[in-house]
């Protein structure tokens, strides 16, 4: 089980800031492991901006987020958070996906509700810029960094080169926990398990 999944199925979700590459799967590996624990068969809803929701998970698309929708987005998600499923002893998961797209002044006000409303809802923010979210919102969630999922096939297939194995190996290993793996750094990692053969280090 990744870190992604131990959060997701923990007793005590913690806020989620999930960042990676564009190219990485950070909305569908949620999507997946959320699936797992809640119900998120979702319909869609008439807003200006990009909304569906199931019975416990909301799914905001940021990239629809402007000026004009601003207040018809914040009394949205305030009216979500006020809510709570005491009956069925679950809190409701806000996913704000695209988070890169939105302005400062927003990130302000979700602060505060990641402070106000911490006993009935969880926030998972999913962006590829880790940077675009506020400090001040990174501190209050659990930061998990995706990997590529393409990282086996950036590794050659060569079953009967020694230092390919052993390169394969440990870029598995770091993956498991999302470290995030650049083209550049598997190929760091194949020179240095070449040099660790070759020497017999």
């Amino acid at each position: 089980m990744n870190l992604l999944e131990k959060a997701i199925h923990s007793d005590n979700v913690p806020n989620l800031v999930i960042y990676g590459d564009k190219y990485t799967p950070k909305y569908q590996s949620t999507m997946t492991i959320l699936s797992q624990r809640y119900d998120c068969k979702f319909k869609e809803s008439f807003h200006s901006f990009g909304y569906r929701r199931s019975e416990f998970v909301h799914e905001f698309n940021l990239r629809g987020l402007k000026n004009s929708n601003k207040t018809e987005f914040e009394n949205t998600l305030r009216r979500i958070a006020h809510q709570s499923n005491y009956f069925a002893n679950s809190k409701n998961v806000i996913l704000l996906i695209n988070f890169n797209q939105i302005k400062p002044a927003i990130q302000s006000f979700l602060r505060v509700y990641l402070e106000k409303y911490r006993k009935t809802t969880i926030f998972i923010i999913i962006t590829d810029n880790f940077t675009s979210v506020h400090e001040a919102l990174r501190s209050r969630s659990l930061c998990i960094r995706m990997s590529d999922c393409n990282l086996r096939e950036q590794i050659t297939d060569k079953t009967n080169d020694p230092y390919e194995i052993v390169c394969l190996k440990i870029t598995t290993y770091l993956s498991k926990d999302f470290v995030y793996l650049t083209t550049n750094d598997i190929q760091r990692i194949r020179d240095i398990s070449y040099q660790i053969l070759k020497y017999n280090l």
